[in-house]
């Protein structure tokens, strides 16, 4: 699966450090870890560090209250090749317990812990936040396709930004000639959640806020700007 460009999650405590001691499955370098050790009762907080593959759970930090608190040290390298690095750090005992690897064909995210178990802080983003982020690393998309049409070049539209987001997005495209446009955003399963704009434009670019709001509820969205025969769609991550 994984060979094939499969995407995987990983979440247990011993998967690492101790079920391959006993003679089961082997997974470190299938998820870009090196060795780990078995844990002791000691993981009460983590945070999101700093890394270049999922960079937004940074400054994310969190009480746990999952049901096992023996969790696996995970020490992060790329033995098959690509990239490896630390995404959560028990912050008591000072090491890893979460690891994103990017090996180039598979993806794969692991966790020591149980993300449900995890109850931010202050202004963190949520648990389910935390899915939706590995979610977006590993590229999934259901409900509406996701696509790049370049059947007409001189039409363009931007990423989002900030993706992902709270409070508002900007979004911006750009236009070869006076045009009829319809800018909507959707939900995971093809709904329509609300028009942006839907009428004539002239050329030229153009910038469109998306005020989210508190009632639009966390997930993947998507962005879908139509010009005539043309359609342009790209996602969205709202947090919360």
């Amino acid at each position: 699966f994984l060979q094939n460009g499969g995407r995987a999650y990983f979440e247990g405590s011993d998967l690492w450090g101790y079920d391959p001691g006993v003679g089961m499955w082997n997974i470190l370098p299938w998820t870009g870890i090196t060795s780990a050790s078995d844990g002791t009762d000691d993981l009460y907080n983590f945070d999101g560090i700093a890394n270049g593959q999922i960079p937004d759970v940074e400054g994310n930090s969190y009480s746990y209250t999952g049901e096992n608190n023996w969790i696996d040290q995970l020490v992060p390298g790329p033995t098959m090749g690509g990239t490896s690095e630390a995404i959560f750090q028990n912050t008591t005992a000072n090491y890893y317990c979460g690891v994103a690897y990017d090996q180039g064909t598979w993806k794969t995210v692991s966790a020591s812990f149980e993300i449900a178990g995890s109850q931010p802080s202050g202004s963190s983003i949520s648990a389910d936040s935390l899915i939706k982020l590995i979610a977006a690393y590993f590229e999934l998309t259901t409900g509406v396709s996701e696509n790049t049409n370049t059947s007409a070049p001189s039409l363009r539209l931007s990423d989002a930004r900030p993706n992902p987001v709270v409070n508002r997005a900007v979004i911006e495209f750009s236009l070869p000639m006076a045009s009829d446009v319809n800018l909507s955003i959707y939900d995971a399963s093809g709904r329509l959640v609300t028009t942006l704009v839907n009428g004539k434009l002239n050329a030229g670019n153009h910038q469109v806020t998306w005020n989210v709001g508190n009632k639009t509820a966390a997930g993947v969205y998507f962005y879908k700007l139509t010009v005539g025969k043309n359609a342009f769609t790209k996602k969205l991550i709202v947090l919360r």
